[in-house]
């Protein structure tokens, strides 16, 4: 029994009204309340809808009939076998790649907060506090706490983020055009360990970026009275109005881009794996068993050429490629031409091929 994915959609809509209640209750919050209600709360629940929609969808594949015919190749296969350890291995070689994206965003805040602290006490030395970026911090401490001053300081903390995000992109090209993207293997068929902290540092630049852009948001969320009460008298005079204007122009700029950024290093690090996935499937191909795979409608036989696949395995019989989905899987032959014998599977019982709704794992 599965949730339809348009009950599932109401049920994501009802929260996110309940959490705006929550939110609308505590007026005093101001813009920091529409910013948890518009921005932070949706994006923490994209990945929460991905995960239960996986689950609850009546549409997504049952994962025990694809594990018990996968395990059935791994075993009465070596090449298969071989493949899938290499992987397995691969997995246990990058686990680390969370901590360094963790690692990566105090780092990256406490480098923001470095250039922050930085730029008061350089304002201070004279000849300095005559920069452009360095004068308001000058003019905030030494003339009062003036409010375009103090709009001025956000816009070159979203800057900071702006030539922090430039320099990683700069490196990742430079890496890029060496070849790195492109995983290195050892003879054993693992990482080098050049290529596992490329990969790495893709993790921890991602880290870096939302580092960066916390320190932002976070001052922008601390210092809103300012913020709403310079864009508001904006059309009261031509300062504030090109104040406000820079401040808004800079600050989507920042965000907009460091969205960009992160989602480029994301599916770098995405393309990083099926390269080197699709390194390990080559090598084994020619080795790869001859199946004959029969379903409710057909029979189909052929070579493996791609198992890899989330919800479909792949067959070549020399002249086409056929693709049939795991779950329309009734039964599986290898067939082994040198010992002149089949190896079969037949169908799952009933509770292996169906996943029960309430069932997370």
């Amino acid at each position: 029994m599965y949730i339809s994915s348009q009950k599932f959609h109401k049920l994501y809509l009802h929260l996110i009204i309940l959490w705006q209640n929550v939110i609308n209750i505590e007026e005093s919050y101001g813009v920091f309340g529409v910013i948890i209600t518009s921005l932070i709360i949706p994006l923490l629940c994209i990945p929460i809808q991905a995960y239960f929609s996986s689950h609850f969808n009546k549409n997504y594949l049952p994962a025990l009939g694809k594990i018990a015919y996968q395990n059935f190749l791994i075993i009465n296969s070596k090449p298969i076998g071989d493949l899938y350890h290499k992987i397995e291995k691969y997995k246990q070689d990058t686990w680390k790649k969370n901590v360094w994206f963790v690692e990566g965003a105090p780092i990256g805040a406490l480098f923001s907060m470095f250039l922050f602290i930085s730029c008061f006490v350089i304002s201070q030395i004279r000849g300095f506090n005559n920069f452009i970026l360095l004068s308001p911090y000058y003019s905030y401490l030494n003339y009062g706490h003036n409010d375009k001053d103090l709009i001025m300081i956000l816009i070159t903390l979203n800057i900071f983020t702006l030539v922090v995000s430039m320099i990683i992109s700069f490196y990742l090209i430079v890496f890029y055009s060496k070849g790195y993207l492109e995983p290195k293997l050892t003879k054993e068929l693992s990482l080098k360990r050049s290529s596992k902290y490329f990969y790495y540092s893709i993790w921890f630049s991602m880290g870096i970026i939302i580092g960066f852009n916390a320190i932002v948001l976070f001052f922008t969320i601390y210092f809103d009275d300012v913020v709403i009460k310079l864009i508001t008298s904006s059309l009261t005079g031509l300062i504030n109005y090109f104040v406000s204007l820079c401040f808004i122009c800079v600050y989507l700029v920042s965000i907009g881009l460091s969205c960009v950024f992160i989602i480029m290093l994301y599916n770098n690090a995405k393309l990083f794996s099926n390269l080197f996935k699709q390194k390990i499937n080559d090598y084994y191909i020619d080795d790869f068993p001859h199946l004959r795979i029969k379903t409710n409608a057909v029979e189909i036989s052929g070579k493996i050429d791609d198992i890899q696949n989330e919800s479909l395995i792949i067959l070549n019989d020399g002249s086409t490629v056929k693709a049939i989905r795991w779950d329309q899987i009734t039964s599986m032959e290898i067939e082994k031409f040198a010992l002149k014998e089949k190896i079969t599977m037949g169908p799952l019982p009933e509770n292996a091929q169906s996943k029960k709704w309430w069932r997370f794992w």
